[in-house]
């Protein structure tokens, strides 16, 4: 399969050199690597003290503080990697880096700027990916693979969970499949209710394929929601493509949630946005985090047999990703994870 082709260059590749953050901020005693994405943790530090956090990450504070990021990099035609440092930014939101290898993360050195201390607020995330490829199998055809990562820290909302693909058996043009991941993230207990349109459909906490078109989810400080194709909805588009035509397949899921009750008592620092986050790395603030996603499409030509973009698309990228993913589970002894 083409999985195999791409798993073998992108995890059984010899690598010389893995960057130790330690050389690009010596001034860091020790490091910090959360764990879990979108478990937020808090940690106090002194003014002039240094809090280091390895993995892309959100930070906010109680208190004025600084951040300088170190964003990881493979060297052209080389098996090395080295960091480029970005800005010293007062009160960043996010620190994003790509990930280049299974063991080499992006670095960001917090300073405290405050007399009395400050506490720091940070949790892991995920940045936005768009990839492009060929496919061996449609004679070399294009194809753009896009997963937007939206993060929300609203109390409460409205947003529209999109799915879009399209597979062309008789057009030479792109295939794309573009799907979403959107988290609601807060202090306070949420309830969430949920519609969706023809084909749409999402992953919750392990549940897809709903039969119903509408319904609520138990209340949570955090819902984290994959956009996804009900499979029976469109298994009939099987036909379709197997009688030499054109798939176009899009759906939608309109989502809405409110907090249970006026008030936490749990310490929070993140402001009130929902953001895009970029697919390319940097340091951002409240002003920049959200970004445009870059891959575009449109309706009429916008849709797939998820069977075939399982085969032809999901395989090659997100397979390899879940399992570096797993592997940096495995590797990241040397470090605090909390």
């Amino acid at each position: 399969m083409l999985f195999s082709i791409f798993a073998l260059r992108h995890m059984s590749r010899k690598v010389n050199s893995v960057p130790d953050p330690r050389d690009v901020f010596p001034e860091c005693k020790s490091f910090v690597q959360p764990r879990n994405t979108f478990e937020p943790k808090i940690q106090s530090i002194n003014k002039g003290d240094l809090l280091c956090i390895l993995g892309s990450i959100m930070i906010a504070g109680k208190g004025d503080y600084q951040v300088t990021g170190a964003i990881p990099y493979e060297v052209q035609n080389s098996e090395d990697f080295q960091y480029n440092k970005t800005e010293t930014v007062k009160n960043a939101l996010a620190v994003i880096g790509n990930e280049v290898h299974v063991n080499v993360y992006p670095v960001s050195k917090v300073e405290c700027l405050e007399d009395d201390g400050c506490k720091i607020q940070f949790m892991r995330v995920s940045h936005s990916i768009v990839e492009y490829g060929t496919n061996k199998n449609k004679g070399n055809l294009s194809y753009a693979y896009g997963k937007r990562f939206i993060v929300s820290t609203a109390n409460k909302g409205k947003f529209t969970l999109s799915q879009y693909a399209t597979i062309n058996k008789n057009k030479k043009t792109q295939d794309v499949f573009d799907e979403t991941d959107f988290t609601v993230i807060s202090a306070q207990q949420m309830t969430m209710k949920w519609k969706r349109s023809k084909y749409g459909d999402f992953e919750h906490n392990n549940i897809k394929d709903h039969e119903s078109t509408s319904g609520e989810i138990s209340a949570s400080t955090t819902f984290n929601m994959f956009s996804d194709f009900n499979d029976k909805e469109s298994e009939q588009l099987l036909n379709v493509y197997n009688r030499g035509e054109d798939v176009s397949l899009e759906g939608h899921v309109s989502l809405e949630w409110k907090p249970l009750s006026s008030g936490s008592e749990t310490e929070w620092y993140f402001p009130e946005i929902t953001a895009t986050l970029s697919t390319e790395e940097g340091i951002f603030t409240k002003g920049n985090i959200d970004q445009d996603f870059p891959l575009t499409h449109s309706s009429g030509l916008s849709g797939v047999a998820i069977f075939f973009i399982v085969l032809g698309v999901i395989c090659v990228i997100v397979v390899p990703i879940v399992a570096i993913y797993l592997i940096k589970n495995k590797k990241n002894q040397h470090y605090d994870t909390i």
